[in-house]
């Protein structure tokens, strides 16, 4: 069957993004056109949106041969703010949609269409549980020793907070090997459980053959999935999944969630969960010994801090992002002030999300007094439609503000 969506970029991220986009909302995988002129009315065939990345020239390019094709195909434009501002009005214009796609990863909508606030089963991609790349992400696993180290505080850290974030009330880091599925780290099970099983029986296997999001809202209903071993073994009726995808493109294992009761979740959960995910795989490479704070890099607290404000936006929940003295960042942290990251920029940057100002002033003073620091927090909440970099342009101003402030006493 023809895929209705065409992409004609060249950002293998963005490729991503706009696939595991389609397929976390169950519509088709889309194709690949290797160059703007292979388009022609043969590729066009079918095809309902075509997607392009890159500089304006390259948009450019893909609307003319869309239109020499004789299709009236719109055109999306995935573009960075740099690239946008730099392309001619009048092109802009010529395109059905502009889209930043270092903003929103999975959470973009077609144009004219809402987005969807319960997504539907995920197809599956590889049916057989053995992707193209099997041997070398089993070779990789292997010769790195991830399936034989035991689990890290982080790691479970990250479990702990997933499944309250989402409210699921079991969630996973599965490794998936030659044969077992190993369980890294898992919440919600009594302790000393294991759940590592043969990987025939597991649900994780496919979120990797298909390096693809995976979403069963109700299990018992599901055509594929109902009879699958693990759901059957231990009650499962809701799972929700994304790939851990390593610096080599290579799929290594799952971050999901399953409840024993069916359980929906929206697009922009998914992209917070995608996020997330990118978060342990840097914490598989992290081996510091009783060292549970969830201390980012920069690029994945901005990834994570983008994908919880648009859930919180699309939920009407609030969200404070929020800057603290740098050495407050040695101190051990409690429960939930987890997300954080340090930079000579933003000293010590906290995400509190699901939380109002008046609770984080409140939250965040008591933990500053308890570690003998007498500096206030800076603090702002989220306004609606707010974007995140102008969220932190705002928390910036109120830094400099405070500052003027004590160096005025």
């Amino acid at each position: 069957m023809t895929s209705p969506f065409l992409y004609a970029g060249i950002n293998p991220q963005v490729w991503q993004i706009i696939r595991s986009g389609l397929l976390a909302r169950g519509l088709a995988e889309p194709r690949q056109v290797p160059r703007p002129g292979d388009i022609s009315a043969e590729t066009l065939q079918g095809v309902t949106h075509v997607f392009v990345d890159g500089p304006s020239p390259r948009l450019q390019r893909v609307i003319d041969e869309v239109r020499a094709a004789g299709q009236a195909v719109p055109v999306i434009w995935m573009a960075t703010e740099a690239e946008q501002s730099r392309a001619k009005p009048d092109l802009t214009q010529l395109a059905a949609a502009v889209l930043d796609w270092t903003a929103a990863q999975l959470a973009w909508t077609l144009p004219g269409e809402v987005l969807p606030t319960a997504l539907p089963e995920t197809p599956v991609l590889v049916p057989s549980g053995l992707g193209e790349l099997e041997a070398e992400r089993v070779a990789y696993l292997e010769t790195g020793g991830y399936e034989s180290s035991g689990p890290t505080d982080r790691l479970n850290r990250l479990t702990d907070w997933v499944a309250e974030y989402f409210g699921f009330p079991i969630a996973f880091v599965n490794l998936i090997g030659r044969e077992m599925q190993i369980a890294k780290a898992l919440s919600g099970m009594p302790e000393g459980m294991s759940m590592d099983m043969p990987k025939e029986l597991s649900i994780c296997q496919y979120v990797v053959a298909g390096n693809q999001p995976l979403v069963i809202p109700n299990i018992p209903e599901s055509t594929f999935f109902k009879d699958a071993g693990v759901a059957s073994m231990i009650g499962m009726e809701a799972y929700a999944g994304v790939p851990l995808v390593n610096e080599h493109q290579l799929v290594m294992g799952s971050l999901c969630m399953v409840d024993m009761q069916p359980h929906t979740i929206s697009l922009t959960q998914m992209e917070v969960l995608t996020a997330v995910a990118k978060v342990v795989t840097d914490s598989l490479d992290d081996h510091t010994p009783d060292d549970s704070r969830l201390l980012l890099s920069g690029g994945s607290f901005n990834r994570l801090l983008q994908a919880l404000l648009q859930d919180a936006q699309a939920s009407g929940q609030p969200l404070c992002v929020a800057s603290l003295p740098k050495r407050a960042a040695g101190a051990g942290w409690r429960e939930g002030l987890e997300v954080f990251t340090v930079s000579t920029m933003w000293d010590c940057l906290v995400c509190l999300p699901q939380t109002t100002r008046k609770d984080a002033t409140a939250r965040l003073t008591e933990v500053l007094t308890e570690m003998g620091i007498t500096v206030k927090p800076v603090i702002v909440e989220a306004q609606p439609g707010q974007k995140w970099m102008t969220l932190l342009s705002e928390l910036t101003n109120q830094i400099r503000k405070a500052q003027g402030v004590e160096q005025a006493r």
